[in-house]
């Protein structure tokens, strides 16, 4: 099926587009279960859920995606971003979080324990989305089964080659762990967010390009409840 899409003129009507959604349903049922992603465009995102005054207190927090492979206290775990972002100045209670830890010493234990994390909270109301340059979301990179669930993957180079500027000091973490693509397909609304464009080709695939693990995105299509939401540039 289609994926209703909206056109926002720059990267803040998206943000305020986007939190106006996340806090709908917020208002709804306070306590929410949010698979919440992180990045460049979520940033914007979370300084208006932040700026809005609206109560995350009773919501439940489940990360999407971790690298595997950094020092512990190295600050460019995604964790670290989501943490600084939106929950320590929301003041989430540390138990309505679940991380994924990108220092577990048994990370297929850590993607199995996440999963039954999100079962026994009875499945993610919303999932929030950005996409990659290759239309992956999550680090469902191209090739990834749209039954997968949570579990380790390896980056593909175009996505480790944006992180380069990260990583001038060290190499570039080659995996990953993200919430599968059947796993997110099972959320009971999702919302994809895309700005620049840098992201315009992986749009146009989302939408309208061939159905197929070629372009994970695609799997959004078989969803009932999917919002696109894009600036001009990406659009």
């Amino acid at each position: 099926m289609p994926m209703p899409l909206i056109i926002v003129p720059d990267q803040a009507a998206l943000a305020a587009a986007a939190a106006t959604s996340i806090l709908a349903l917020l208002r709804q049922k306070p306590d929410a279960v949010l698979g919440l992603a992180t990045g460049k465009t979520l940033e914007p995102v979370f300084a208006a859920l932040v700026a809005s005054g609206v109560s995350f207190a009773r919501a439940r927090i489940v990360h999407l995606d971790e690298m595997l492979g950094l020092e512990a206290d190295d600050q460019r775990w995604f964790g670290c971003d989501l943490r600084r972002q939106f929950l320590a100045p929301l003041g989430i209670p540390a138990a309505h979080l679940r991380m994924l830890d990108g220092r577990a010493p048994d990370p297929e234990a850590e993607c199995a324990a996440h999963e039954a994390h999100i079962i026994a909270l009875g499945g993610l109301d919303l999932q929030v989305l950005g996409i990659g340059r290759n239309a992956h979301i999550g680090i469902n990179e191209p090739g990834s089964a749209f039954d997968s669930r949570t579990r380790v993957v390896a980056f593909a180079e175009i996505t480790r080659s944006g992180m380069v500027a990260q990583f001038a000091d060290r190499p570039v973490p080659t995996h990953g762990m993200t919430l599968g693509i059947g796993t997110i397909l099972a959320a009971r609304q999702i919302l994809l967010l895309a700005n620049g464009a840098n992201k315009a080709e992986a749009v146009r695939a989302a939408v309208a390009g061939p159905v197929g693990p070629a372009c994970p995105a695609t799997a959004l299509r078989a969803h009932a409840n999917v919002q696109v939401i894009v600036d001009r540039a990406a659009a």
